[in-house]
This record gives structure tokens, sequence and C-alpha cells, in this order.
């Protein structure tokens, strides 16, 4: 998935919640927005790594796959920890951005088979 994509598909999903904020004033909304935009940057992150290891060996691919999915699972584990010190009840929400987040891209990438991730 290109960024051009990540970027038009992130601004809708932005606009829709921030419209659905505004007319339902539902605040956990935000963190369905948050957690949205934490999983498609995971993701983005995914295939920028895999575009970068593509020409080294096997192991060495592996080795730096293990240390990239360990601060991409920080990253998340941050955002969520952040999210349940200062907002417990957004947490729901949080989870099912990030699982929309994630979902979504892989989807996308999966339909196009010029890339896959």
């Amino acid at each position: 998935m290109s960024r051009r994509i990540a970027v038009i598909l992130s601004s809708i999903v932005t606009s829709g919640v921030c419209f659905g904020i505004l007319f339902t004033k539902y605040d956990p909304l935000i963190g369905f927005l948050i957690g949205f935009l934490t999983g498609m940057l995971n993701v983005q992150m995914l295939f920028r790594f895999t575009r970068k290891v593509m020409d080294k060996t096997m192991e060495s691919a592996l080795r730096a796959y293990m240390i990239n999915l360990f601060s991409r699972l920080g990253f998340v584990s941050m955002v969520v920890a952040v999210v349940a010190r200062f907002r417990q009840d957004w947490l729901l929400m949080l989870a099912g951005g990030i699982a929309v987040g994630v979902i979504i891209p892989l989807v996308l990438s999966i339909k196009n088979k010029n890339e896959r991730g």
C-alpha cells in the first residue's frame, strides 16, 4: 500500500470520526481514531521495513525483522499504556481502532498483488 493511499484512507476515517463525534458527542470515538492511526502507522512501518530488507540474506533479514517487530510492538504498547493512563473508557474503542487500522491496509495490500507485506 502506497503512502498516498494511506494518507487518503486516514483522512477519510479521520473526517468520518470527527463528524461522528460532532453529531453524537460520544468522546470515546477519539480512542477509535487514535487506535486506527496507530494501526495504520504500524502497518506502514512494516511495509517500509519489508522493502528495505529485500536484498539481505535470510539470516540477517530475520534478525532485523525481529528487532523491527519488537520496536513496533513497543510503539503500540506505549500508545495503549498512555490511553489507559489518562482515559480508561477509551480502551475498547482503541482496540477496535487498532484492529481496523491493521486489517484494512493488509486487505488493500493483498488486493493489490504488486505489494505484499
